[in-house]
């Protein structure tokens, strides 16, 4: 159940951030999501070992990524 309520926890402030982000800002995120998930989950699995785990993470950088997108730019 804790995984789970981390999940919706990761995925309600990730909409929240996208959310008060403009339209340059979301095309920025869109941008840096499309060319480098893919890099960024590889490279979780690598040191976490686990598929879920290495999604968490992404999911988190993602949230910092957008978080500071909003506050500097």
């Amino acid at each position: 159940m804790d995984g789970c309520r981390a999940i919706h926890e990761e995925t309600y402030m990730m909409i929240l951030l996208f959310s008060v982000l403009n339209d340059e800002q979301r095309a920025l995120v869109e941008r840096i999501f499309h060319e480098h998930h893919i890099h960024f989950q590889r490279i979780s699995f690598n040191i976490v070992k686990s598929e879920e785990a290495a999604e968490d993470v992404v999911s988190t950088a993602f949230i910092k990524i957008m978080d500071n997108i909003e506050k500097n730019f």
